[in-house]
């Protein structure tokens, strides 16, 4: 079960505003200041809107096109299912008014599911044109670094999870391993003990929600999915960005 041993993370952020306040000697500045603070909050929660509605919206596409792919599973004009998300939208028209016929079409969808399995088995780069520095490798292997996306401290059972509609067997206070997260990994982090995400950052999904149910949050844990096994001791030091694997 998870254990804090320190302020919670509304109670630093009141702190912290309140520090910031008073550095600010005149009240026009301080007002000028929580007009931008005001601002940032705002803008933070409408990308995260936006981002969710985003994905109502592909859900609704899916949906039509799942109800097309079976309208011509029937008319055998597709076999298998999911093959129609191997196609472009002019080449399933074309299928579907027999311009194209099926060999022709089953070439494409064979060919692009070999190179959809070819990259997913690779890792997606950490930036896109921005070079980092290299992290310098940790001397202790149980310990894993990474940033901080919510503070505070957990430790508790790993419990490793790749996709949350198949993997979902959280039990309350366990520390969610995770290789990134999205709106769909939600309903999990409640139950969490803390949250520790191969792929992500302070405004990625797994930082915003976990500070949302102030549940202590490690993003960019390069490798934690291959180094952590499930059922392993955690300690979560999410503060300093910290990972221990207690064996």
């Amino acid at each position: 079960m998870a254990v804090s041993d320190q302020p919670d993370a509304h109670g630093l952020r009141l702190a912290a505003l309140d520090e910031l306040h008073q550095a600010v000697p005149k009240r026009w500045q301080r007002r000028i200041l929580d007009y931008f603070i005001n601002r940032i909050r705002f803008y933070v929660t409408l990308r995260e809107n936006t981002r969710y509605y985003h994905t109502m919206s592909f859900d609704i596409a899916r949906h039509k096109l799942k109800q097309l792919e079976a309208k011509m599973i029937q008319a055998r004009q597709l076999r298998c299912a999911d093959d129609i998300f191997f196609l472009t939208w002019d080449e399933v028209q074309e299928l579907e008014r027999d311009v194209i016929d099926w060999p022709t079409a089953e070439a494409l969808i064979r060919e692009r599911r070999r190179r959809h399995l070819r990259a997913s088995r690779n890792l997606p780069p950490a930036t896109i044109n921005i070079d980092l520095p290299a992290k310098p490798p940790e001397q202790d292997e149980s310990v894993l670094s990474g940033a901080c996306a919510c503070p505070g401290y957990a430790e508790g059972i790993a419990r490793l999870i790749f996709d949350p509609t198949l993997d979902a067997d959280l039990e309350p206070g366990e520390i969610l391993v995770a290789p990134y997260t999205d709106p769909a990994w939600t309903p999990l982090f409640p139950i969490a003990g803390a949250i520790v995400v191969e792929v992500g950052s302070y405004l990625s999904h797994a930082g915003t929600v976990a500070r949302e149910y102030q549940v202590p949050c490690v993003v960019d844990v390069e490798g934690c999915t291959n180094r952590i096994r499930n059922g392993q001791r955690l300690r979560v030091f999410a503060s300093d960005g910290r990972v221990e694997i207690v064996e």
